[in-house]
């Protein structure tokens, strides 16, 4: 299924620099993933999710250089292995009852709509950081890169990143509660 994307991909360069990494590199990065996972074939699901996930959601990275691709890849990897473990723990021990809780509807129409506003006001609030901290916000949390790994991507110190991710983060905080969106 991989190489179906693969195939697909245009320009040409981005498809050949992914293909080489994928085929340089598909031992190690599934031997990286067994260390959470302990299951080949989860292993390999993870391997594969994290090169989809390049794929589908994340073309830009593409544009990077090989080496930062690949510690990237290593990183979300990382990721989609604690991904599949977490889904696993959820379950793991509960018994059947314990579980119809999750099948039930959880929030009520006003539940969601003070969620979709807090939402829609920290979007509001992303959008007005430089882009230097937006894109370490994005590394930390959605990509779930170590401190140390940002500042490679980003030719920066570890402290550097440290501090601008504490400074991004408490702008957040400020603007969020001035609009209401945070008690405090």
């Amino acid at each position: 299924m991989l190489f179906l994307y693969l195939a697909s991909l245009e320009p040409v360069e981005e498809k050949t620099i992914l293909e080489e990494i994928y085929k340089e590199n598909i031992d190690y990065f599934i031997s990286y993933a067994m260390t959470f996972l302990k299951d080949l074939s989860k292993a390999q699901e993870a391997v594969h999710e994290a090169f989809l996930y390049v794929l589908e959601k994340r073309p830009d990275y593409l544009k990077l250089e090989k080496e930062d691709l690949k510690r990237l890849m290593l990183s979300i990897i990382r990721g989609k292995s604690i991904d599949q473990i977490r889904k696993e723990k959820k379950y793991m021990n509960k018994s059947l009852e314990d579980l119809e809780i999750y099948l039930e509807p959880k929030n009520s129409i006003d539940e969601k709509i003070e969620k979709e506003e807090e939402v829609q006001g920290l979007k509001r609030q992303l959008e007005k950081l430089d882009q230097i901290s937006y894109q370490i916000l994005l590394f930390r949390y959605r990509d779930k890169m170590s401190y140390k790994e940002i500042g490679q991507i980003l030719n920066m110190e570890i402290k550097t990143v440290e501090v601008r991710l504490y400074r991004a983060k408490e702008k957040i905080r400020a603007n969020m509660k001035k609009e209401g969106l945070l008690d405090g």
